[in-house]
């Protein structure tokens, strides 16, 4: 199968992004569109006749509205359910059925970068395939592991260059249509048939993410626990004054979206059903 963006979804990605920036950082935007936010007229121009932003400041400027931060809730619970359960998938050997993402705990981030960007290690990129047999968009999983991998912000020409030009859009495209793809995998020849094939791949990736997510929750708590008793203690008391000057572009009107975390147990229904899916899969933002 060929990708394609059309503009429909091209819009509906651009607008979440931008979104999210506006929620989050904050990023209140002027109508003048000032350089470099003169790249996001259009699509701010789309936020407000769908009510996603408001003009506020004697409508000298554009902010995130209620429905707006609604909207990115939902399009955040995708993307942090996608981190658990869908990224992991970004590097396996195909032969071996290992995968990288298993000795993500035991490595700092650039050796990991370095593990996972190794040729001789002959990782292959399964996270369109299992798209494909979830029936999710693969455009959608690509966009957001280009959100984890910081894709837009480390763009030379700026985030906003980045999110209205079609150079990024088009790599994500690329990416989905380089990448295993459902239908190369199995061995007809043998009885092996691809549905069987993919759906091996995603219970061995369900089952070695939830171990991830637990060992990290005890890591977690052995750390915390061992903060606690250390400033115990020192009998560490501290007290910090800051002084903030405030400008109309970081004046925050919604509450930031926060990552929402579940215990890994939340998650045990991946590894039954290759088929399953988190109910937030089914809430559409747009």
């Amino acid at each position: 199968m060929i990708y394609t963006m059309d503009p429909g979804m091209l819009a509906v990605f651009q607008d979440i992004y931008v979104t999210r920036r506006m929620v989050n950082d904050p990023l209140n935007v002027s109508v003048l569109f000032e350089s470099p936010n003169d790249w996001l007229q259009d699509i701010v121009g789309r936020l407000y006749q769908k009510d996603w932003v408001e003009l506020k400041n004697k409508n000298r400027y554009f902010a995130p509205s209620a429905l707006g931060r609604e909207k990115l809730v939902v399009a955040a619970n995708r993307y942090y359910d996608f981190l658990k359960m869908f990224d992991g998938y970004h590097s396996v050997h195909y032969a071996s059925g290992t995968f990288a993402f298993a000795s993500y705990l035991d490595m700092d981030d650039a050796t990991y970068n370095a593990y996972i960007h190794n040729p001789a290690a002959g990782w292959q990129d399964f996270r369109i395939a299992v798209a494909e047999r979830k029936q999710l968009n693969p455009l959608e999983i690509v966009f957001m592991s280009f959100l984890n991998a910081g894709k837009f912000e480390n763009h030379p020409h700026g985030w906003q260059f980045a999110v209205a030009s079609g150079e990024m859009w088009d790599e994500v495209v690329n990416v989905c249509n380089n990448s295993i793809h459902g239908d190369q995998m199995g061995d007809p020849e043998n009885g092996l048939s691809w549905e069987d094939d993919i759906d091996s791949v995603i219970r061995a990736g369900s089952e070695l993410f939830i171990e991830l997510m637990q060992r990290q929750a005890r890591e977690d708590a052995e750390r915390a626990q061992a903060k606690a008793a250390a400033a115990a203690r020192e009998k560490i008391y501290e007290e910090v004054v800051t002084t903030e000057t405030v400008s109309y572009e970081t004046v925050r009107y919604v509450t930031r979206v926060e990552p929402v975390y579940y215990a890994p147990s939340y998650y045990y229904s991946y590894t039954v059903d290759p088929f399953y899916l988190s109910p937030i899969w089914y809430d559409p933002y747009w």
